[in-house]
């Protein structure tokens, strides 16, 4: 089918097809993780999926409930909505500003980036002083503790990504193999873990990739380990997950089912990007799976964190 009876709204180039296989993906994630709650509105202002994307998606089979004020949907079926079709601040900056750290490989340049952790209260009134911890890139953790009422103030952190990752050798190569048709979707918590569901379903999202990839090296007898990080590009940080092989005295950051999406969208050259290669100038390594990032009174909390160029590619030495 072709674009042609599409209405306004819809990203151009799309087809009835393109959007009939999204639905299709999505609905093999089960009812059961759903929360249909979430407006059309809501997707609009926090996602930027227009009404008549909205409401193509519908029509071709997108999980929803019938409200007295309207149609619900899941938050996470809208997010996956807006990734895959490129609506959204995430989706464009997944496209636009990763591929420009990664690619700095092949340029041999360097950059220098400013994070910021910016977090709030999540219960205002509960007690005399916030507490909080934050675990940096690193490992390393920082305490804070803020009178009630007042705005943490930002924690900030200068990141430098290594350039210089070697090559993931052929024989180490096997692992990633398991993960290379997976389709990459955004998973509720109860699920994305389950390597039953990845594998049945052909769905992950980072943390699931990471921990295949390492269950499979480790078959292998390969020394691997799943880790968990930040993805640091600006205009923010996004909180990633991906697996790390040994090569030599090196941790070798990979993620292939990120790298086959990016190339699905167009946005890195598939002949210098084969899913082997390592994502670390993208990434900064914060821990392994379960760190927490923030957490406020032993609980941990969303958080913002805004990412700026502090200094433009400089040759490396």
């Amino acid at each position: 089918m072709t674009t042609d009876d599409l209405p306004r709204g819809v990203p151009p180039g799309t087809t009835w097809d393109e959007l009939a296989h999204l639905v299709e993906k999505l609905r093999r994630i089960p009812d059961r993780v759903r929360i249909l709650d979430r407006t059309p509105h809501w997707a609009w202002t926090r996602l930027r999926l227009r009404p008549e994307l909205l409401s193509c998606l519908t029509e071709l089979g997108l999980p929803r409930r019938t409200a007295e004020d309207g149609l619900l949907y899941d938050r996470y079926d809208l997010a996956n909505s807006a990734m895959q079709l490129g609506q959204g601040p995430l989706a464009r900056s997944a496209r636009r500003f990763w591929p420009i750290a990664m690619d700095r490989v092949d340029a041999g340049t360097s950059t220098r980036y400013e994070m910021k952790y910016q977090m709030r209260c999540p219960d205002p009134g509960h007690g005399p002083v916030c507490h909080y911890l934050l675990t940096l890139p690193g490992g390393e953790v920082v305490a804070r503790d803020v009178p009630a009422g007042e705005t943490m103030p930002d924690v900030t952190v200068e990141i430098v990504p290594e350039i210089d990752w070697p090559e993931l050798p052929d024989r180490m190569r096997a692992p990633l193999a398991a993960v290379g048709e997976l389709d990459f979707m955004l998973l509720r918590e109860e699920i994305r873990r389950d390597l039953s569901f990845v594998r049945d379903s052909g769905l992950a999202d980072c943390a699931g990739t990471a921990i295949l990839v390492v269950e499979e090296a480790r078959k292998l007898g390969l020394r691997a380990r799943a880790s968990f990080g930040c993805v640091v590009a600006p205009p923010f940080g996004v909180e990633h997950y991906w697996a790390e092989l040994l090569v030599g005295d090196r941790w070798l950051p990979v993620d292939p089912v990120l790298i086959r999406q990016m190339v699905v969208w167009g946005v890195l050259d598939g002949d210098r990007w084969p899913p082997h290669r390592s994502i670390g100038p993208l990434v900064a390594r914060i821990g392994d799976l379960g760190v927490p990032l923030v957490r406020h009174e032993g609980e941990e909390i969303p958080s913002t964190l805004p990412v700026r160029l502090l200094t433009e590619p400089v040759g490396a030495a």
